[in-house]
């Protein structure tokens, strides 16, 4: 929300995840002690709303449209965070 990147983003999940031992316990600066397995399922979410909200933009949907989605909001409840994050993707990639 405060002009960040959203492929940069992943582009550093992706670096700490190659880097790291699967033993590894990550503590956040926000949530709880999560396990490299944990992160990888917050990349693969971060990988996959980049998807969805890329598609969504090129087939015309507004962001009301996107955050309305019932099938990606269910599927990731526990990171959507009240729909910021999809206002995030979505500006982060119209900014492109």
């Amino acid at each position: 929300m405060n002009g960040g990147d959203v492929k940069g983003y992943l582009n550093n999940l992706d670096a700490v995840l190659a880097w790291v031992p699967a033993d590894t316990k990550i503590i956040p600066g926000h949530g709880v002690v999560s396990s490299v397995d944990d992160l990888r399922k917050f990349r693969d979410f971060v990988a996959e709303s980049i998807a969805v909200v890329q598609k969504d933009i090129a087939d015309g949907r507004t962001l009301d449209q996107i955050k309305g989605d019932p099938d990606f909001l269910e599927k990731y409840k526990q990171w959507r965070n009240g729909g910021r994050w999809l206002e995030a993707v979505d500006r982060s990639l119209a900014a492109k």
